[in-house]
Order: C-alpha cells, then structure tokens, then sequence
C-alpha cells in the first residue's frame, strides 16, 4: 500500500532531466516544467488485486492527467513476464484536461503533416457517421468535439470511463475509436482557450 503526493517539482527543460523528449518539449516552447505528483494504490496478493485508486499529474501550463483503475486476477509475476491473460479490469477512469501540450503538437502537426491530419480527420468523419447512424448520441457529440479540436486547435479534456469489466488483452483489439466506445465512454470537450 502506498500513498504519497509530491509538490513544487520544477525541471529544466534538459537532456539531463528529460532525456531525448528535452529536445521535443524545447521544440515545443517549455523552458520549464512545473509539476504536482499524487499516488494511492494497494496491490494485495492474497486478492490478487491490484486497486490504483488515484494517480494524478499536475503539469500547470502543459495539462493535468488523473487516473484510477482496479484489477482482478493480477499476478504480478506473471504481468511483469508480459503475460496478461485472466487479468480483468474491473473498472477505469482517466481524464486528461489540456493547457497546451496537446493544442501546440496538434498545431504543429497540422503544419508539418497536413494530409495525415485530413486522413486522420476523415477517419474520425466515418465514425461519427457510423455512431449516428447507430444512435449512439454521447459517442457522435464526443468524436464530433474531437474534430472541432483537430480543425481548430484550443481547449480539449478528455475523459474514459470503463463501462463494464472486461479482460486487459480484449482491449487491445480494438482498431477504431467506434470501437473502443462499445467498452469505454469516452468523451471530449473542445472549447475556446483558458
């Protein structure tokens, strides 16, 4: 069991602090990193649980990511092998609120890869049409906010939510977002800028 939360780390945007993604983030126009670090989780063997009740990320100027999960049939001997199978996620939630990494790699990215963008964009097209024409209004409204992102980069949240138990490896067969949404309701809100 641990619980822990770390206030006022402050990196320079560095090889020596971040590796080779210092180049990336200099790219991007971060001098520096500001960050708030929170952790709770319990891996019980005798359950073979492991519970990450909330891990959370605080990057002002850059974005806030917040997660929690719970497993079921974990065995941490066989997870740390790559062996997945029976582990189940029982539940899931993360939500990730941009400040700016997201909307300038988007920007960027529209300008040094604009047919990936439209071909990115005309695939999310194909599904909002598809949540449509199955009725599926909060899947339309999420990938239809998604696009409004993509087409004019500003504010973006993302949240999922895992919407029944499901075995970690089914998760990886999933090509679309049309399809995740059967198994995650995932949303997006674009808006103006903070």
């Amino acid at each position: 069991y641990l619980t822990m939360e770390i206030s006022g780390i402050h990196l320079d945007v560095t090889p020596d602090n971040l590796g080779d993604a210092a180049e990336d983030f200099a790219g991007l126009g971060y001098k520096h990193i500001a960050l708030d670090l929170s952790l709770n989780y319990r891996l019980d063997t005798f359950t073979n649980r492991l519970l990450l009740n909330d891990f959370k990320v605080d990057a002002p100027g850059l974005g806030t990511l917040r997660t929690s999960f719970h497993m079921s049939n974990f065995h941490m001997d066989k997870v740390m092998e790559g062996r997945v199978e029976g582990v189940i996620i029982e539940d899931f939630f993360l939500n990730f609120t941009d400040d700016s990494l997201l909307r300038k790699l988007f920007t960027i990215a529209a300008e040094t890869e604009p047919e990936f963008v439209d071909f990115f964009i005309q695939g999310l097209e194909e599904d909002l049409a598809l949540a449509r024409e199955e009725f599926n209004e909060r899947g339309a409204r999420s990938i239809g906010e998604l696009i409004s992102f993509l087409r004019n980069p500003q504010a973006l949240s993302m949240s999922v939510n895992l919407q029944r138990p499901v075995a970690v490896r089914n998760v990886f067969l999933f090509k679309k977002i049309s399809e995740l949404l059967t198994l995650f309701a995932i949303t997006f809100e674009a808006g103006p800028e903070a």
